[in-house]
């Protein structure tokens, strides 16, 4: 009986991880996506939480710091060093302060890079700031992958959207 147990355990566990497999597999590399948010801030602010190196540190839970490559009028490039020893390069390629601008991660450590558009118009009737932030990512490593498509592949825009309203409610929290 005890045998069974273990066997059926077992082989529950190699099912499952196999079915994780051939989900990354399955799930294409690239990823095209949108998500559109509504924020209490003024869109200045939101300018100068989404493009501030310093706020993107502070919004993004994996880095440990920031290195900066080249600065110059064109745009930023930008080294982030992750907590579990990782790292990822960025570049800001585009901008037009204070409405639009994008982001590519050029290389990363992980497999998975990509390009964010990002579009802030502030609706000066309701006091609010809209945003559109749009992704189109690639995703070689298979595991990952596999993960986000088990999470819903707009998992990276959901994520973004989170870091933003905790940095800007934490921003609140600070100010006297």
């Amino acid at each position: 009986m005890h045998a069974k147990k273990i066997f059926y355990t077992a082989l529950t566990l190699v099912l499952l991880v196999t079915a994780f497999v051939i989900t990354g597999v399955l799930a294409p590399e690239e990823y095209t996506g949108e998500i559109n948010e509504e924020f209490s801030d003024t869109q200045k602010d939101m300018w100068r939480n989404l493009t501030s190196l310093e706020a993107r540190k502070g919004r993004k839970p994996d880095v440990e710091r920031i290195s900066v490559i080249e600065e110059d009028r064109d745009g930023i490039i930008w080294t982030e060093y992750l907590k579990n020893g990782k790292r990822r390069t960025l570049r800001l390629i585009e901008r037009e302060i204070p409405n639009y601008f994008v982001i590519e991660i050029i290389q990363a450590d992980n497999g998975f890079t990509g390009r964010w558009e990002y579009y802030l118009s502030q609706n000066e009737e309701i006091q609010k700031t809209n945003i559109k932030i749009k992704e189109k990512s690639y995703n070689t490593n298979l595991l990952l992958r596999a993960w986000h498509a088990v999470l819903g592949r707009s998992i990276n825009l959901r994520r973004e959207v989170k870091s933003l309203r905790v940095s800007l409610f934490q921003r609140l929290l600070r100010t006297p």
